[in-house]
């Protein structure tokens, strides 16, 4: 399912950062969106839907990188 989500928190840099995305995955254990950012695993990030303004805290459990994005 593909939905809207704005994802805040602080980058691998520790740069607070916004970005609009889509959501590639979603279900009971999480979801799964591509985001421009280099991120740290167990980051804390906060999504979004800019529908509702719901917002949800989440955290990264699993990182792909621009180079393994294409064999996964």
């Amino acid at each position: 399912m593909r939905v809207r989500v704005v994802v805040a928190g602080k980058n691998a840099d520790g740069r607070r950062f916004r970005e609009a995305c889509e959501t590639v995955v979603i279900n009971a254990h999480g979801g799964l969106m591509y985001l421009n950012q280099p991120l740290n695993m167990d980051a804390i990030l906060v999504v979004t839907n800019p529908f509702t303004q719901e917002e949800q805290e989440c955290r990264i459990v699993f990182l792909v990188t621009r180079q393994t994005k294409g064999s996964v």
